[in-house]
């Protein structure tokens, strides 16, 4: 006897197999979209960072007020989705703290705010920067 078509199992074999493939696609997409953006947001912190080292190696300890045209005792600086400096964190998509440890070297973080996604951490400038001979 010869069959003509395929039995319900069959069908429901390979929608679940399909659906299986399909989940691992779909989340494979999702992972590396998110990692593409979070690549473009620390490529664009990078080039801040370089500027920062730059900064504070010419005019040491006051280079934020070089930089941001503020000297921040607070240490936090927010930037909007298209990495300007913006005045109040209800504007921002960033945050930039940095401080100086007890080696008076400056540290440098960067988050996504509403995420909480790190960006960049503990970003150590080096030691002895800031030290007069």
């Amino acid at each position: 006897m010869k069959r003509k078509g395929y039995t319900l199992v069959e069908v429901i074999v390979a929608f679940a197999i399909f659906a299986i493939v399909l989940t691992g696609v779909s989340a494979t997409f999702t992972f590396t979209s998110k990692m593409e953006t979070r690549n473009g947001y620390f490529i664009h912190f990078e080039a801040i960072c370089a500027d920062i080292d730059l900064y504070s190696d010419e005019y040491q300890r006051e280079w934020d007020t070089y930089y941001y045209g503020i000297h921040g005792d607070d240490g936090t600086i927010y930037y909007s989705s298209n990495y300007q400096v913006v005045s109040g964190e209800s504007a921002a998509k960033f945050v930039l703290t940095y401080s100086y440890d007890a080696d008076n070297q400056l540290i440098v973080n960067v988050t996504e705010k509403n995420s909480n996604q790190v960006i960049i951490r503990d970003l150590n400038y080096g030691g002895n920067r800031y030290v007069t001979p």
